[in-house]
């Protein structure tokens, strides 16, 4: 095995991680039930319970999905954490994945939502003008996102 130095604990994080996921009997068992109550009731109680916890009935959909994704990027904060300072930013942008369909929307020139306005995220790139949803995406970090964009025409 190759190890590339300053990621031992990485590895050992993410190897722990890795053996506390959820396997196909757990995706098995949920995918069998046909309510949201009883599939968070028993998401709770298997591997998936960190990114279930906190969400219920009383959560409208896009309040549901706002949660994930905020549990999402807060996890790739944590993983990027434990590598070398030269791999965080890289690693971070990892984190942009869940955004992409909504930021072409937004670049494409779509009426901003309701309940993108409510993901801190996302409402910072919510512009009238596409070039300014642009530019906003690239101050925030995300350049080599905007300069593909724009090289490959798919805006």
């Amino acid at each position: 095995m190759i190890v590339i130095p300053g990621t031992a604990y990485a590895q050992a994080r993410i190897q722990s991680r890795y053996g506390r996921r959820a396997d196909a009997g757990v995706w098995l068992k949920l995918h069998n039930i046909l309510d949201l109550g009883s599939f968070l009731q028993a998401a709770q109680q298997m591997p998936l319970r960190h990114w279930v916890l906190g969400l219920g009935l009383d959560h409208s959909s896009h309040e549901i999905e706002l949660t994930l994704r905020h549990k999402y990027r807060s996890h790739v904060d944590e993983v990027a954490n434990w590598m070398p300072i030269e791999w965080k930013q890289s690693l971070r942008w990892i984190k942009r994945l869940v955004d992409l369909p909504v930021l072409q929307y937004l670049v494409d020139g779509g009426e901003p939502l309701a309940w993108m306005r409510s993901d801190p995220e996302i409402a910072n790139f919510i512009a009238d003008d596409p070039r300014l949803c642009l530019q906003a995406i690239r101050q925030a970090g995300n350049g080599v996102m905007v300069d593909s964009w724009q090289k490959n025409g798919s805006i």
